[in-house]
């Protein structure tokens, strides 16, 4: 997603920054791989927040441009930040879904969730990156569906283990619940990681939350709001079956939002440009992180505690 007032990236430009040749960029973004904006000319233009973050995903060194917008982004407090995991983590639990070691997936995120206590590092530094690689391998071939399948199961597991702690946490220590945030994927979008991953990280961060899950109609959305009345809204949207029916149910969501003065946060890999230009929204992401950052606006006050994790069987 291009901020306002930030400038597009030619193909050249990115190019250049991945290290790659101009048509392989091309090819990446006509394949879906990287998002791009086309101008009237059929020109394709990225966001550097998009190359930042294809980067990060595969472990590409920063050169160029990008090495400058990164640098440039941290002197002014941007997005860019030091992840707290690495390539081989990345690895270790790429290998563990796919041949469905639940026991050490458990680990690497537990014992991540344990030690480093940073959500966001994470969901967007490890999680999405290995998530990414898995949907790259099943499109190649070289994973079978089941395979995909029961790593999404696992991760779904395991991260509502993780949610539930911080709440049963905040119970035993009587810690005062944080402002709501309410959060799902829309109507006939199916998947649930993005918005647990969203819980996950608003949890850490102190919010009370209800995530409602995936494939809600934004009619019921819309009535979950006037009910309880949240300090914020987020929406996943991993799949759109008809963009333009999407559009106008959010559009009348949006006027009940707008009326008990909730914003709302959105992202996901199927709102492109000319989707963003016609959803009125406090703000987009591309990232879990671009929430929390957004949310830490409304709330602050960053909870000093321990993380709490589940019990780890060291085992290999």
């Amino acid at each position: 997603m291009a901020k306002p007032g930030l400038l597009l990236w030619k193909t050249t430009q990115v190019a250049e920054s991945l290290g790659l040749s101009v048509s392989t960029v091309k090819r990446l973004i006509d394949g879906g791989l990287i998002q791009a904006a086309r101008t009237c000319g059929k020109h394709r233009l990225v966001s550097p927040d998009i190359v930042y973050q294809y980067a990060c995903e595969r472990g590409l060194p920063l050169q160029g441009e990008l090495e400058r917008w990164v640098a440039s982004n941290r002197q002014f407090g941007q997005t860019a930040s030091n992840t707290v995991t690495d390539s081989t983590l990345v690895g270790r639990l790429l290998a563990a879904l796919t041949h469905g070691a639940e026991s050490e997936v458990r680990a690497i995120i537990q014992g991540l969730v344990g030690r480093a206590g940073d959500s966001i590092e994470i969901a967007d530094h490890l999680i999405h990156p290995a998530l990414v690689q898995l949907g790259e391998a099943w499109r190649a071939g070289t994973l079978d569906i089941y395979q995909e399948h029961r790593a999404s199961r696992i991760l779904e597991g395991i991260l509502l283990e993780q949610n539930r702690l911080f709440e049963q946490k905040n119970r035993e220590t009587g810690t005062p619940a944080g402002p709501l945030a309410l959060g799902c994927a829309p109507e006939d979008d199916p998947y649930t990681i993005s918005g647990l991953l969203c819980e996950f990280c608003l949890r850490a961060d102190g919010w009370d939350v209800i995530n409602l899950g995936a494939n809600l109609p934004l009619d019921s959305l819309g009535r979950a709001v006037e009910q309880y009345r949240p300090r914020m809204v987020w929406l996943t949207i991993s799949h759109l079956e008809n963009p333009d029916q999407f559009i106008q149910s959010y559009l009348n969501f949006a006027e009940i939002a707008a009326r008990f003065y909730v914003p709302v946060v959105m992202g996901g890999q199927a709102l492109g440009l000319a989707i963003r230009e016609s959803l009125p929204c406090a703000a987009f992401g591309d990232r879990i992180g671009d929430l929390v950052q957004f949310s830490r606006l409304l709330h602050p006050r960053k909870v000093e505690r321990s993380v709490p994790s589940l019990a780890i069987s060291q085992t290999a």
